[in-house]
């Protein structure tokens, strides 16, 4: 039986049963395999995908239940979100084996394009969820989509996300929010915005158990990490228990 799927922009004919798994057919059929198999049963995540821009897992969705909605697969995966999802996962050095990284960053593109701002209720919620499962660690927070703090900036309006000295107020209040709701022993790494040893005390400060830095070492190269180091050693010396400010 022949079908038409709207895939990544695109008509695409195909020739399968109705009850076929998309999986298979964008598999099998179509050689799209960005898509992956993991369980068979929609728990992984591996073969997630965008129907209508909703996040579904395709090794239960029947060839059916597609319609006419907008497929989109990892390959076709644009937008904003997509370009900050991507230089994140390599600027955290998410890879890992990489087999599960298409459904990862379907997924956290589909959160992204929905709540591109998260609400303080949106923290609480993630929070409560991070405690539940009990993660080794959590990083908190690099890069936003949202240009806000840069209006009127001849670059502002560039694809992609945010990270530096402009997500240094915002990130740190998340920080401190994910701090007083998430259990002591779920370590937090503090970044975004890092350019001096008092930017890396404010993470401290607001209740990192770690520092990361990335745009700081493209603008100040190495000597911002030992200026990091001899900052953070001082503050444990000599606790203030207040946020340090700019020198």
């Amino acid at each position: 039986m022949t079908t038409t799927l709207n895939l990544n922009g695109q008509p695409v004919a195909v020739n399968a049963e109705p009850d076929t798994p998309l999986l298979w057919v964008l598999r099998g059929e179509l050689q799209m395999n960005g898509t992956k198999f993991g369980c068979g049963m929609a728990l992984c995540g591996a073969c997630t995908v965008h129907l209508n821009g909703e996040p579904v897992r395709a090794c239960i969705t029947p060839l059916s239940a597609v319609g006419n909605a907008q497929v989109t697969t990892i390959e076709g995966l644009q937008g904003p979100e997509a370009t900050a999802l991507r230089t994140a996962w390599t600027a955290v050095d998410v890879a890992q084996c990489g087999y599960c990284q298409s459904g990862q960053l379907m997924s956290a593109c589909a959160l992204l394009k929905k709540t591109p701002q998260p609400t303080d209720a949106d923290i609480d919620a993630v929070a409560r969820v991070l405690a539940d499962m009990g993660v080794d660690g959590v990083v908190a927070t690099n890069t936003t989509v949202a240009r806000t703090a840069v209006q009127g900036d001849r670059h502002a309006g560039e694809v992609g996300g945010l990270s530096g000295a402009p997500l240094m107020g915002q990130a740190t209040l998340v920080l401190r929010r994910l701090r007083a709701r998430l259990p002591e022993s779920i370590p937090l790494v503090g970044v975004g915005g890092i350019l001096s040893g008092a930017d890396a005390v404010a993470k401290m400060a607001a209740g990192a158990n770690l520092v990361q830095c990335y745009t700081g070492l493209v603008y100040r190269g190495p000597e911002l990490i030992a200026e990091c180091v001899d900052a953070m050693r001082r503050r444990k010396e000599s606790p203030s228990g207040g946020t340090a400010s700019r020198g």
